[in-house]
């Protein structure tokens, strides 16, 4: 008995210091979008020999609200004529795993792990080698 009482009293606690710290948490994270944003931004512009289109990925806001992918592929079309579009660059995982949660970060990891053991292995057996490539990951 003692010891879910002490669990639960953990939990609320936990839960008053998210409350507290939350804006915080918030403020900090805007910051870094926005500085993120800003980076981006000047990248594009210093750049005007090199070809950035095919690194860019352009999403419409509105379709973004939780769809499925077959929807969204059917709307992309048809989202490709308006004018409101938004580009997103491609974000480097390093930056990210800051953000992760843990058990999200072990487990990209842990595939990035098996899928360079595999790509030795098929080096080792005479297969052709093929660049490692980061897994997509599932939110």
């Amino acid at each position: 008995m003692a010891r879910s009482l002490r669990s639960s009293r953990r939990k609320k606690n936990k839960q008053v210091l998210r409350e507290r710290y939350k804006p915080k948490y918030d403020a900090q994270l805007q910051a870094i979008v926005a500085n993120m944003q800003k980076e981006t931004d000047e990248l594009l512009q210093t750049s005007s020999g090199m070809d950035l289109e095919s690194e860019i990925q352009t999403i419409d806001p509105d379709q973004m609200e939780g769809e499925n992918m077959e929807d969204e592929t059917e709307t992309e079309t048809q989202t490709t004529s308006s004018k409101d579009k938004i580009k997103l660059p491609k974000v480097d995982m390093a930056k990210v795993g800051k953000f992760m949660s843990q058990r999200k970060r072990r487990k990209y990891q842990r595939n990035l792990r098996e899928k360079n053991k595999t790509a030795q292995k098929k080096v080792k057996s005479g297969g052709v080698q093929k660049k490692s490539v980061a897994p997509k990951i599932k939110w």
